[in-house]
């Protein structure tokens, strides 16, 4: 373990910020996803649609209490107001094969009007765990992609896909590295893709943070 990881493995430590805004629509059906000591956690999609026209599904989990207090269950196509934190957690296919899935853990919920604007922002502090090199896409693009960790309120912790674009900021970025301290803001995104493994392909779908603004923070 490097210098700077320890104080991340301080209990008393308050956790990272890790804060998410949305507001959109219920996409799916809500459905039971898993059973806690806690009770039941239920999961969902909502769509958010950018201004741009383009729209994000963003997976979501709610425990069951947070429904019970709605009285009413939300259903496909209700406008929903979420606010909540940014969580990921490590899930293993038949071939034991490991993935990193990501989703909002729901810590309030409420019904919304739909004449309100979409809503997507997320604010996020942490450190840098893994960093790409700064690229240009065939498009002429300039990003770099790296992995955030976020401390939780517990031992445990979030590991945040993110991504930014421009040749100053994407430089910058991946000149700061591993191990950095970051406070940003941004919004969830959805982005599928082609997969080819053993010849056959898949389309699959990646859930990262589009960062708006960042600041490397002094260590």
């Amino acid at each position: 373990m490097s210098e700077y990881e320890k104080p991340y493995y301080e209990k008393n430590m308050p956790g990272d910020e890790n804060r998410v805004l949305l507001r959109g629509w219920v996409d799916e059906p809500i459905h039971l996803d898993h059973q806690t000591e806690n009770g039941a956690v239920y999961a969902t999609k909502i769509r958010v649609e950018r201004i741009s026209g383009v729209v994000d599904l963003i997976p979501v989990f709610i425990k069951e209490s947070k429904l019970v207090f709605l009285n009413v269950r939300p259903k496909v196509g209700d406008f929903m107001e979420i606010e909540g934190c940014f969580h990921s957690k490590h899930v293993y296919s038949s071939d034991n094969k490991r993935t990193l899935k990501n989703y909002v853990y729901v810590g309030k919920i409420s019904f919304s009007s739909s004449a309100l604007p979409c809503l997507n922002e997320i604010h996020l502090t942490g450190e840098v765990f893994r960093c790409g090199k700064a690229r240009v896409t065939t498009g002429g693009r300039h990003l770099v992609d790296f992995l955030l960790k976020v401390r939780r309120k517990t031992h445990r912790f979030s590991k945040i896909p993110c991504i930014i674009w421009g040749e100053h900021r994407s430089v910058k970025m991946a000149e700061a590295g591993e191990g950095a301290k970051l406070k940003l803001v941004g919004r969830i995104q959805s982005r599928e893709y082609l997969k080819i493994e053993n010849g056959v392909e898949t389309f699959r779908t990646v859930y990262e943070v589009s960062v708006t603004d960042f600041e490397i923070k002094e260590s």
